[in-house]
């Protein structure tokens, strides 16, 4: 393996792909937490709780997708397990609250 500056840096392909699945799961959760607006207030808590927990797996995928992004090296071992349970836990979130809420 080469050292890399961080001038010639590539992101990695895994980060690559979280990034561009990252935009469609938004789209879901603007979905979902339009929903949860027009709901009755026991239908809107329970979309409540669901976005809370989707919020929480967005900011901890994110905050590993930026420590990836700031050393600025090949996500292996611990850390390519981390960023892959984060985002799968991330999608699962979405996709647990899309099933229950519509």
């Amino acid at each position: 393996m080469t050292n890399k500056t961080t001038e010639d840096y590539q992101m990695p392909s895994d980060i690559r792909h979280i990034e561009s699945g990252f935009e469609s799961y938004e789209k879901k959760i603007n979905e979902l937490e339009e929903f949860a607006r027009k709901q009755s207030s026991e239908a809107a808590e329970s979309a409540r709780d669901f976005l809370t927990n989707i919020k929480e797996k967005k900011i901890e995928l994110l905050n590993r997708v930026n420590e990836v992004k700031r050393t600025g090296k090949e996500v292996t071992g611990e850390v390519k397990e981390g960023l892959e349970s984060a985002w799968t836990e991330f999608k699962s979130a979405v996709d647990r609250a899309k099933e229950h809420l519509h």
